[in-house]
C-alpha cells in the first residue's frame, strides 16, 4: 500500500487541459466600435464637421451602444435607471463649449455599461472606455499644456515628412491631420486587447499592430494625394445660361461638388473608417479566456497596505488635474490701467462719420480708445514712446510697423518688456513682401515668435468652428464660433518657449499676401495643412509678449462681436493674473496627466474608468464654469460719453454674421458709431450687463426670452434704457410675450384669414413718410421699409412714427419709466440690404434710412431735432424712387 508521501509524488501524464474560452459577443463589439467612433467625433478628430451634425452623430453612436448592450429585463430597475441617466448626461455634455467633456461623457457611458456585464462584454467595453478616457486626458493636456501641444505638433510634422518620403508627395501637417487622436485610442485598445486576450499573444500583437500602422499609412497617403484626387474628379454640370430665360436656374446637384468641398478637410473620416475596421477585426477575432488574465508575468505587485492608495489614486488625480492645468478665470476690467499705443504703423484712428457710407468709411481703430475707457482704463497714443510714457503704461500696443526702427528705439521697447511690461504686437497681411521680415519681426527679435509672410486661410468663413483655443485667461470663456474676431491674417511661427493661444485646426498657410489682398485662395499640395498658430505668447524677462496675427478683433468692424476676447486679452496683459501656463503648473500637470494615463492603461478596470471619468467631468465642469463666470461688461450707461448699444446675439437672431452680407448688420453698427454709441453684440441678457448699457436691439429672435430676461429688460427700460425690437409678423413668435409686457401686439400671419377679421399682411420694399413739410420747413422725409407688418397697440400712450398706405402703424414708440420701447414690424429694416451697402451706394437715389436713424436716435434721446436734407431731385424723384406712401404724414414730434 503506497504511503501518503508517495501518493503526492504521483505524476499524471497526458496533454495539458486547454483554458476555457468564452463565446464571441457580437453586441459588445458593435458597442465598442460605436463608442470609439463617437469619441473621435466628439473630440473633433474626424475632420471639419458642423457642430449640429457632430452632436447628431454622437447621439447616433450612443443609441447604437444602448441597443447593442442594454442589459436583459431581469436586471434590477435601478440598473436601467442608472444607464438611462448616464446616457442623458453624455448627451448633455456634448453641448458644452469644451469638447473634452463630450469625450469623457462617452467614456463614462461605456464604463457604466461595462460594469453591468460580465465576461468578454465587460472586458471589451472596459478597454474602449479606458481608451476614450485616455483620449479625454490627452486632449485636455494638448489644450492646457504648451509642451504637450508642441510635442504633438512636432510628432505630426515628423509623420507628415515620413509620409512624404514614402509616397513621393509633399505633406506638411500638424497633430490634427496626422491623426494622433486616432493613434492614441488605437494604442490603448491594442495594449488592453493584448493583455486581456488568451495566450499566445505575441503573434496576434504583431499582426494587430501592423494592421493599425497600415490603416494609418493608407489614410496619410490619401491625404498627401488630396489635391491630385480633387483634380481628377469629373467637372460638375454647368448652370443653365440660356439668354432667353429671365430667371435663374440653379445647376443640378452633383456629387463632385460635395467631394471637392470635403477634400482635404474631411479626409480624416477615411482614417476613422479604416481604424474602425481594424478595431472590429481585433475584438471579434480575439480569444477571451473565462478568467481575467490579470497582470502579465513578471509584473511586481505592491504590498496589500498600499492597495487602497493605488485604487484611489486615479480618482484623486482626476479631481486635481483640471483645476491645475485649466483654471484660468482672468480679469475683466482695466480700472486704473493705462494702455499705450504707438501712433505709427499700418493703422488709422478714423471712425465712420455722417454722409460717408460703406465699408470704406468704417475706419480701423477709432473706437478702440472708447472701448478701453468703457472698461475703466486710459488710452494714450505716443509717436516716440518716451520714457515717461512707457513708465506710466501697463500695456504697449504696436500695430504693424511700416518702417525700420533704429536700434535705440528697439532697445527701449525690449527694456520695457524685460522690466515687467506687457507688449501686444498686432500683425496684418496687407504689406509688401520686402517689408514683412524687416518690420514686424524686428520687434519680435528677442523672442522665438515670428510672423510669416503668408496668409492663414480658413476652410470656412471667418474660422467658424475651426479654431482651437488654449487654456488661458485671455481666451477662457470666449465663444468658440467666431468670438475671437478672426478674419484673414498671417500665421505665426511659435517655437519653444513660446506658447500658442489660438490655433486654426482646419486651415492652411497660403504663401504671400495675395490671398488677403484678392480674397482668392485655394489649398495647394505642400502647403502647411492644419494647426496654424493665430495668436501666441512668450515671457521675456519679467514681462510678456503676445502676438496677434489678425487685427480684426480690435477694429471698428470686428470689436463689436469680439469684444469679450479683446477685452480679456487687454485685461490679461494689464493685470497679468495667475496663469495655468506658468512653469510649475505646467510641469506638475504634465507629470500628473502622464501618471493618470499610465494607471488607466495598466489596469483598465471598468469601475476605475467610470470613477476617473466622473471625477474629470465634475472637476472640469466646475473649472469651465469658473472660467466663464468673469464676463467682460463695459460701462456705457446713457449718461456716459460713449454709451453702449447692445445688439442681442444670444437668441438665435435672424441676421447674418457674414461680413457685409445683405443680411448682416455692419451698416447698423456703423450707424450707431456715427450717432455716438459703442455697438457690441451681447452674449447674454443678464441684468448686470443691461444695467451698464444705454440701448438694446433685438432682431427677430428664434429663441424665446426667459422670465428672468424679460424682467431684466423691463428694469433696463424703466431705468432709462432704450429697447428696440425689429421683427415682422412671421418672425415675431419668440418676441410676442416680451412685446405684450410693453403694450404691443404683433398678430401672427395666418394661411386663411378668420371670417370676422382681415389677415395681417405686409408690404415689400416701399417708402413711407415720417416727417411732413410742415415739420421740416419745406420738404417731406421718407424711410424705406423692407417687408413691414402692422403693429397693434394694447395701451393708448404709444406714439406711431411710421405707417403704411392704410395708416396702420409699422414703427411705434412708448415711453416706460425713464426709458423707451421701440417696435419695428420689419425683420430686415436695419440689415445691410435696407440700410447700407458694402460699397456705400445710395438707395433709391439717396440715403434716407441713414438719415432716418440719425433723426430717430436724436428723438429717442430727447436731443434737439436733426432734420434730414431733401432727396436730391437729380438723383431721386418720386417716379424713380419706387412705391411711396403719400396718404399720411405719420410724424412724431421730438
Amino acid at each position: 500500500m503506497p504511503t501518503a508521501r508517495a501518493a503526492k509524488k504521483t505524476v499524471i501524464t497526458g496533454p495539458a487541459p486547454k483554458p476555457q474560452r468564452l463565446p464571441f459577443s457580437r453586441g459588445a463589439v458593435v458597442a465598442a466600435v460605436a463608442t470609439v467612433a463617437a469619441s473621435w467625433v466628439a473630440a473633433g478628430s474626424t475632420g471639419l464637421i458642423a457642430q449640429p451634425l457632430r452632436v447628431a452623430l454622437v447621439w447616433a453612436g450612443l443609441a447604437v451602444v444602448g441597443v447593442a448592450v442594454w442589459p436583459r429585463h431581469d436586471q434590477p430597475w435601478k440598473t436601467h435607471a442608472l444607464l438611462a441617466a448616464v446616457i442623458v448626461l453624455a448627451l448633455l455634455l456634448l453641448a458644452a463649449e469644451t469638447a473634452v467633456l463630450g469625450v469623457l461623457g462617452l467614456a463614462l457611458a461605456a464604463a457604466v455599461f461595462a460594469c453591468v456585464h460580465d465576461g468578454p462584454p465587460r472586458r471589451i467595453l472596459g478597454v474602449v472606455a479606458a481608451a476614450a478616457a485616455v483620449l479625454g486626458v490627452y486632449r485636455l493636456a494638448v489644450v492646457s499644456i504648451p509642451a504637450v501641444w508642441s510635442l504633438a505638433n512636432l510628432l505630426g510634422e515628423a509623420i507628415g515628412s515620413l509620409t512624404g518620403a514614402v509616397s513621393g508627395k509633399p505633406l506638411s501637417i500638424g497633430a490634427t491631420f496626422a491623426g494622433l487622436d486616432l493613434l492614441v485610442v488605437m494604442s490603448v485598445v491594442w495594449l488592453g486587447w493584448v493583455r486581456l486576450t488568451a495566450a499566445p499573444r505575441r503573434r496576434r500583437a504583431v499582426l494587430a499592430g501592423s494592421a493599425i500602422a497600415a490603416a494609418h499609412l493608407t489614410y496619410l497617403i490619401l491625404l498627401a494625394s488630396a489635391t491630385d484626387i480633387a483634380a481628377s474628379l469629373p467637372a460638375a454640370p454647368a448652370a443653365n445660361e440660356d439668354p432667353y430665360l429671365d430667371f435663374y436656374v440653379p445647376p443640378p446637384t452633383h456629387w463632385t461638388g460635395a467631394a471637392d468641398t470635403a477634400l482635404p478637410w474631411n479626409l480624416p473620416l477615411v482614417g476613422v473608417v479604416l481604424h474602425l475596421m481594424v478595431l472590429a477585426a481585433m475584438l471579434s477575432r480575439g480569444e477571451w479566456p473565462a478568467a481575467d488574465p490579470g497582470d502579465p508575468p513578471g509584473v511586481s505587485r505592491l504590498p496589500e497596505r498600499f492597495r487602497p492608495v493605488l485604487d484611489n489614486a486615479p480618482v484623486v488625480l482626476a479631481l486635481l488635474i483640471p483645476p491645475l492645468v485649466a483654471l484660468a478665470p482672468g480679469t475683466t476690467d482695466l480700472r486704473d490701467r493705462t494702455i499705450l499705443a504707438l501712433d505709427e504703423g499700418y493703422l488709422d484712428w478714423e471712425k465712420p462719420g455722417f454722409d460717408e457710407y460703406g465699408q470704406a468709411s468704417a475706419g480701423m481703430y477709432g473706437m478702440l480708445p472708447a472701448f478701453v475707457e468703457s472698461l475703466g482704463g486710459t488710452f494714450v497714443r505716443s509717436a516716440d514712446l518716451a520714457d515717461d510714457a512707457l513708465r506710466e503704461s501697463d500695456v504697449l500696443i504696436i500695430f504693424h510697423p511700416t518702417r525700420m526702427w533704429p536700434e535705440p528705439f528697439r532697445e527701449r521697447v525690449w527694456d520695457y518688456v524685460r522690466g515687467g511690461g506687457s507688449l501686444l504686437v498686432v500683425g496684418g497681411s496687407s504689406v509688401p513682401e520686402d517689408r514683412m521680415q524687416a518690420t514686424v519681426n524686428q520687434v519680435l527679435q528677442p523672442t522665438s515668435m515670428r510672423i510669416g509672410f503668408d496668409t492663414a486661410a480658413a476652410s470656412v468663413p471667418n474660422w467658424q468652428g475651426a479654431v482651437q483655443s488654449m487654456a488661458h485667461p485671455a481666451v477662457s470663456g470666449t465663444h468658440r464660433g467666431n468670438g475671437f474676431g478672426l478674419l484673414l491674417g498671417p500665421s505665426i511661427q511659435a517655437g519653444w518657449p513660446a506658447r500658442p493661444l489660438l490655433v486654426g485646426q482646419y486651415g492652411w498657410r497660403d504663401p504671400g499676401c495675395d490671398a488677403a489682398l484678392t480674397m482668392s485662395y485655394r489649398f495647394d499640395a505642400g502647403e502647411r495643412l492644419g494647426d496654424v498658430v493665430l495668436a501666441a505668447e512668450q515671457r521675456l524677462g519679467k514681462g510678456t509678449v503676445v502676438v496677434l496675427a489678425d487685427p480684426f478683433c480690435l477694429t471698428n468692424e470686428g470689436n463689436p462681436a469680439a469684444f469679450a476676447f479683446s477685452g480679456r486679452l487687454l485685461s490679461y496683459l494689464a493685470n497679468r493674473p495667475g496663469n495655468p501656463q506658468t512653469a510649475w503648473r505646467q510641469v506638475l500637470g504634465l507629470l500628473l496627466c502622464g501618471l493618470l494615463i499610465g494607471m488607466l492603461v495598466r489596469r483598465n478596470d471598468a469601475v476605475r474608468v467610470a470613477a476617473v471619468a466622473a471625477g474629470l467631468i465634475a472637476a472640469l465642469f466646475l473649472v469651465e464654469s469658473a472660467n466663464a463666470a468673469t464676463a467682460i461688461v463695459p460701462e456705457g450707461r446713457p449718461e456716459q460719453p460713449v454709451p453702449v448699444a447692445y445688439i442681442d446675439g444670444s437668441h438665435l437672431e435672424a441676421y447674418s454674421t457674414a461680413r457685409w452680407d445683405f443680411d448682416d448688420l455692419a451698416g447698423l453698427k456703423l450707424t450707431l458709431i456715427r450717432n455716438g454709441y459703442l455697438p457690441l453684440v451681447a452674449p447674454d441678457l443678464e441684468s448686470h450687463r443691461l444695467g451698464r448699457a444705454a440701448m438694446l436691439i433685438s432682431i427677430a429672435p428664434a429663441k424665446p426670452f426667459s422670465d428672468a430676461e424679460r424682467q431684466a429688460i423691463r428694469q433696463f427700460v424703466e431705468e432709462g434704457g432704450i429697447f428696440i425690437s425689429m421683427a415682422g409678423a412671421e418672425d415675431a413668435g419668440a418676441s410676442r410675450r416680451l412685446l405684450r409686457d410693453f403694450g404691443f401686439e404683433m398678430p401672427p400671419p395666418t394661411l386663411l384669414p378668420p371670417a370676422d377679421s382681415a389677415e395681417p399682411r405686409h408690404e415689400r420694399h416701399f417708402r413711407s413718410r415720417y416727417l411732413s413739410g410742415e415739420a421740416t420747413g419745406g420738404h417731406d422725409c421718407y424711410v424705406w421699409l423692407h417687408a413691414a407688418w402692422p403693429i397693434q397697440f394694447l395701451v393708448p400712450d404709444i406714439i406711431p412714427v411710421v405707417a403704411d398706405f392704410e395708416n396702420r402703424p409699422l414703427v411705434a414708440v412708448r415711453r416706460i419709466g425713464k426709458g423707451k420701447v421701440v417696435v419695428i414690424g420689419d425683420t430686415g429694416f436695419a440689415m445691410n440690404k435696407n440700410l447700407e451697402y458694402v460699397g456705400g451706394e445710395p438707395f433709391g437715389g439717396g440715403y434716407e434710412n441713414a438719415h432716418f436713424w440719425r433723426w430717430f436716435l436724436a428723438f429717442l434721446n430727447d436731443r434737439p431735432a436733426w432734420i434730414p436734407p431733401p432727396l436730391p431731385k437729380a438723383e431721386g424723384t418720386e417716379s424713380s424712387a419706387g412705391k411711396t406712401d403719400e396718404g399720411r404724414s405719420g410724424e412724431a414730434s421730438p
